[in-house]
C-alpha cells in the first residue's frame, strides 16, 4: 500500500511541478500572471487525478474489494505526499530558482488592487494596507511553500472524496 501511495503521490507532484513551470519555460518574463494562475490551478486538478489512479491500483491489489474508508485513507496519503512534495518544490522555486517571483507577484497583486474600479477608496486603502502589513510574510519562500501545500491539500481532499465514492465496492 505504502509504495503505491508514494508512487502516485510523486507522479502527481511531478505533473503539478511541470504544469506550473511550463508557462515560465514557454513565455518567460512575458507571462501574464493571471493566466499563469489559471494554468497552475488547472495543472493541480489534472495532476491530482493521480489519486484516482492510485486508489484504483490499490483496489486491484485488494482483489477488487475496497471500502470507502480504505479508499479515503489511501487517497489522503497519496494527496499528502503530492502536496508535501509540491510545497517543498515551491520553497526551492521561490528561494533559489526564481527568487524574484514573490516580489513580482506581490507587485502584480498591488497593481490589480489599484486598477480595480469596483473598489471604493476606503476598500482599496484597506486592501493595500492588508497586503503591505503582510509583506514580509508574503515574500517568505517558507510561507510560499506552506501556502502551496495548503492550496493543493484541500483540492486533493475533494479529489479523494470523489475517487473514494467512485471506486468503493462495499
Amino acid at each position: 500500500m505504502k509504495n503505491i501511495a508514494i508512487k502516485y503521490g510523486l507522479v502527481g507532484s511531478v505533473v503539478m511541478m511541470l504544469g506550473v513551470m511550463l508557462p515560465f519555460w514557454i513565455y518567460g518574463e512575458d507571462m501574464e500572471l493571471g493566466a499563469g494562475e489559471v494554468y497552475g490551478y488547472a495543472s493541480m486538478i489534472l495532476s491530482l487525478t493521480a489519486i484516482y489512479f492510485g486508489i484504483k491500483q490499490y483496489k486491484t491489489e485488494l482483489e477488487g474489494v475496497l471500502s470507502f474508508k480504505q479508499a479515503f485513507i489511501f487517497g489522503t496519503f497519496v494527496n499528502f505526499i503530492a502536496a508535501l512534495a509540491f510545497g517543498i518544490f515551491s520553497y526551492v522555486l521561490y528561494a533559489w530558482l526564481m527568487p524574484d517571483f514573490l516580489q513580482t507577484y506581490l507587485d502584480h497583486s498591488i497593481a490589480m488592487v489599484k486598477t480595480n474600479n469596483s473598489l471604493s477608496a476606503e476598500e482599496m486603502e484597506a486592501e493595500l494596507a492588508y497586503i503591505n502589513n503582510g509583506k514580509d510574510l508574503w515574500l517568505s519562500p517558507a510561507f510560499g511553500g506552506l501556502l502551496m501545500f495548503g492550496t493543493v491539500f484541500p483540492i486533493g481532499l475533494v479529489m479523494t472524496l470523489i475517487s473514494s465514492f467512485a471506486l468503493k465496492t462495499k
